[in-house]
């Protein structure tokens, strides 16, 4: 295990070991615990609830619906919550058991005391969703999450993972009941609270809680991340919960008109695929015949051992670069079935059946905060970062998201954030670029002799880490023109190289390299590794003989270093703006969701001023950063409208 997720104080004088268990029923127990609650500097808070599980939109082989493993919390009911104190005591309060309850109005009054005192909560944003179908106030400054402090502090479970349970096993040395062990596929709150099992089961959460909050918050302070901690990753668990409130609206009548539409063009071009070609396009066996007939060329596809690759990127480059005959079409048609088919099962009426389950017949995603190494928000449930947005499809697949009548969407976008992180590290030309206001993308285009577009792909390429054969995929040349415009970029804006080697260097020297909040992305890996060949390589590129691009593969820990330093600055700037947003907004205007570095937001149609405040704030997010900030604000009555 590495030093950067050790084990700290977890184990040992704060371990499992020596705590008692305690499940309080009665009133005056109540009172007591309210009373120890007040003395207590800090405790570990968990809330256990029953309800209706959250159903995926699939079927099962036996023809079963799937759904999570959790429950759906805006139908759920919560059963009893649990507090961990320092002193090794922990509690159980039931108040949704079918018996031997606490009395409600009293326990009422202690959990909104718990929500108003500090302590930890793994997982935060679920539980002020909980604490708020309570009737309790959602803003609680005072708890902190504990999977957030852990994700940090790096302190993983080996698999970069920060469940509770899975954490507790890594960090604590300690296995948990599981919750289908105690229950035997019955719900919690069917169990007798006062059991020894029952009550182990819900005080091992909050003791979990407590002892990686007060593991990891030593590692976030010697690290200089307190303040980010406190200031902004808190806060933004808040507004996690405040945008999963608001949900998205979807218009289900054509949602559910427009999955039968591409479910009918799929069918279509699927006939005409197998009456043209002689060949199921839903069988990669039958699709490989395509490339012994010679209908799609084998030059430069990546080949695996059952032939020859008919994944999305090689369909689409046949589809873009072929010219027009048989391939072409083949690739165009395969393209269709395969788009229409998920935009059908996926993006139409399984949202519908997503958005049916709650009371307010809106989809409310699952929010991540900590679901990237880079610190960039991920969704599930529907996964918003993953919608299509530039087909036509996909287009049609935006109209189904509308504003209720007298509301409209807004929607504002950094313009080319990463680059401008980017920028910010690297100094020159780009930097110089973004100060002057002039068209970067271009600028790159006139030094390197290509069109602005491709000036475009390459600054991107430089910033993803793309290698020559992905440039040329993307532009649609020949590699060694590629490895030449790479070569011509490497020559006239050398400061980006520098960069590289500076951070790779450093990640080398290390193990870690940070962002621009001092978020640390961890590759404890690299200081074991051969700093004589890294130096070598170094040398053949100032020789001419290698250019930084060939140094690395395209999923190397070096491409993977440089990569976070500006995405996850990124993700810095992203994070922050939407805190400065959520503590200005105004009554009637919500955050409604964030996709990539797009923050989206609902409000009055005649609030039309929204959008110079949510330009302002993201504008002024980072003073810091050497290049301005851009967004780019709009609003309409449809996701669509907002492209």
């Amino acid at each position: 295990m590495s030093n950067l997720y050790r084990k700290t104080d977890l184990v040992g004088s704060w371990g499992f070991e020596g705590w008692t268990y305690h499940c309080v029923t009665r009133d005056y127990e109540v009172r007591a615990l309210a009373e120890k609650l007040a003395r207590m500097p800090f405790h570990g808070f968990d809330t256990e609830s029953d309800g209706p599980l959250l159903v995926q939109p699939k079927w099962s082989k036996k023809g079963k619906q799937k759904h999570k493993d959790f429950i759906n919390v805006y139908r759920s009911q919560m059963v009893g919550f649990s507090l961990a104190f320092p002193d090794r005591t922990a509690y159980y309060v039931p108040i949704g058991h079918r018996a031997y309850n606490a009395p409600y109005q009293p326990a009422l009054a202690l959990l909104r005391m718990v929500s108003l005192t500090p302590g930890w909560a793994h997982n935060l944003q679920h539980e002020l969703v909980t604490l708020h179908q309570q009737g309790l106030p959602g803003d609680h400054t005072l708890l902190r999450d504990s999977q957030v402090s852990c994700w940090l502090a790096n302190m993983h479970d080996g698999n970069g993972k920060y469940g509770l349970k899975e954490l507790t096993k890594n960090l604590c040395n300690y296995e948990q009941i599981t919750f289908e062990g105690l229950t035997k596929g019955a719900n919690f709150g069917v169990l007798d609270p006062t059991g020894e099992e029952a009550v182990r089961y819900a005080c091992d959460d909050a003791i979990a809680a407590l002892l990686l909050g007060i593991g990891s918050e030593p590692v976030i302070q010697s690290w200089g991340l307190k303040d980010w901690y406190l200031d902004v990753e808190m806060p933004f668990v808040r507004v996690l919960r405040h945008m999963t409130d608001t949900g998205i609206p979807i218009d289900r009548t054509l949602a559910q008109k427009l999955g039968d539409d591409l479910s009918n063009q799929a069918s279509k071009a699927a006939v005409k695929f197998r009456a043209q070609f002689d060949a199921d396009p839903a069988s990669p066996k039958q699709l490989q015949t395509l490339f012994d007939r010679g209908i799609w060329p084998t030059e430069g596809v990546k080949r695996g051992k059952t032939g020859y690759s008919t994944d999305a990127s090689t369909i689409d480059h046949f589809s873009g670069y072929l010219p027009d005959g048989p391939g072409k079409e083949a690739a165009t048609l395969l393209l269709t079935i395969r788009e229409c088919s998920k935009a059908s099962s996926t993006y139409t009426t399984n949202l519908v059946v997503l958005a049916d389950q709650y009371p307010d017949g809106r989809l409310h995603p699952s929010y991540h905060q900590t679901g990237t190494v880079t610190g960039r928000l991920s969704s599930s449930y529907p996964n918003g970062q993953n919608m299509p947005s530039r087909s036509d499809v996909a287009k049609s697949i935006m109209t189904m998201f509308a504003a209720d009548e007298g509301m409209t969407f807004g929607s504002a976008d950094y313009s080319q954030i990463d680059l401008r992180v980017l920028s910010h590290f690297a100094g020159g030309v780009l930097q110089k670029g973004y100060q002057d206001g002039t068209d970067v993308h271009q600028a790159t285009a006139d030094l390197v002799g290509c069109d602005r577009n491709t000036g475009k792909t390459i600054n991107f390429a430089k910033v993803y880490g793309a290698g020559a054969k992905k440039l040329a995929s993307t532009i649609g040349c020949e590699v060694d023109e590629a490895k030449r415009f790479m070569r011509q970029y490497e020559e006239n804006v050398p400061e980006v190289d520098r960069l590289v080697r500076r951070v790779v260097e450093a990640a080398y020297d290390r193990g870690y390299v940070k962002t621009l909040a001092g978020r640390r992305g961890v590759f404890d890996q690299m200081p074991q590794r051969d700093r004589a060949l890294l130096r070598q390589k170094f040398r053949a590129v100032d020789e001419g003989k290698l250019t930084m691009d060939d140094l690395f593969s395209a999923w190397s820990d070096e491409r993977k270093s440089f990569n976070l330093v500006c995405q996850g600055g990124a993700s810095d700037i992203v994070k922050k703006a939407m805190v400065d947003l959520y503590k200005v907004l105004p009554a009637g205007m919500r955050i409604q969701t964030q996709i990539h570095d797009d923050i989206r937001w609902e409000t009055a149609e005649s609030n039309v001023e929204s959008m110079e405040l949510v330009r302002d704030t993201m504008e002024a997010a980072w003073p810091t950063l050497r290049v301005p900030l851009v967004a780019d604000p709009k609003m309409g009555r449809t996701w669509r409208d907002l492209k």
